[in-house]
């Protein structure tokens, strides 16, 4: 009987091709976030995701939407203006008094 793992993992050692054909950038090229944090690999993709998601046109008929309910003028981005639950307690109320 002969043993071919080590023949195996010897050929495999000695394949120089690249993993990855990916191009990479540095710093000043890299896309970034509002922030001005690089985004690279995995989290540029995710990035690319949420905002291929977000429709501008549908956040602003919301903004309006609460707005009006409520009351209240939303400072910011919708996302800002609900992230501390003031205004959805306030819209909450507004749909169902109590």
């Amino acid at each position: 009987m002969t043993d071919t793992s080590w023949t195996t993992k010897t050929a495999a050692a000695q394949d120089t091709r690249p993993v990855s054909s990916a191009v990479h950038t540095g710093y000043d090229a890299a896309e970034k976030t509002e922030d001005g944090i690089p985004l690279y690999g995995m989290d540029k993709e995710l990035a690319a995701k949420a905002a291929a998601k977000r429709d501008p046109k549908k956040e602003q008929e919301a903004r309006e939407w609460i707005e009006a309910l409520t009351g209240m003028s939303l400072d910011g981005t919708l996302q800002e203006a609900l992230k501390s639950g003031i205004v959805l307690c306030a819209l909450a109320t507004a749909i169902k008094p109590g």
